[in-house]
């Protein structure tokens, strides 16, 4: 998960901008997969779709606010930092979530290539 936010940082910050809520945005995307999967029902696949389209929602309109609007990156950043928080603790209740299908918690687990794990 922290090489998909790298890559992605390195990507902004070599065109000399910067993204302050990717973290955030991330952590909003993984509550709404776990949500989704386990009060509404969904089945893995779906929730962890809807988990990216809210990612990607996010950060498109970060987009949009730099590139069309010409919004400093921070600013736009700092500011959806604030606003994905938000929401997230809104959406969560601040509390975490239990009970997640197999299909979510398969891609966390570890395995063994060449005697390491």
């Amino acid at each position: 998960m922290v090489a998909c936010l790298a890559i992605g940082q390195t990507l902004i910050i070599l065109t000399a901008g910067i993204d302050l809520s990717c973290g955030v945005i991330m952590a909003l995307g993984s509550i709404v997969m776990t949500k989704f999967a386990v009060d509404l029902g969904l089945p893995a696949p779906l929730a962890i779709l809807c988990g990216i389209a809210v990612t990607a929602l996010f950060g498109w309109f970060n987009g949009m606010l730099v590139t069309k609007l010409k919004l400093p990156p921070f600013i736009v950043t700092l500011g959806m930092f604030n606003i994905a928080f938000a929401i997230m603790q809104l959406y969560s209740r601040a509390q975490t979530t239990s009970g997640l299908p197999p299909g979510m918690v398969w891609p966390g687990n570890t395995f063994t290539i060449g005697g390491t794990s």
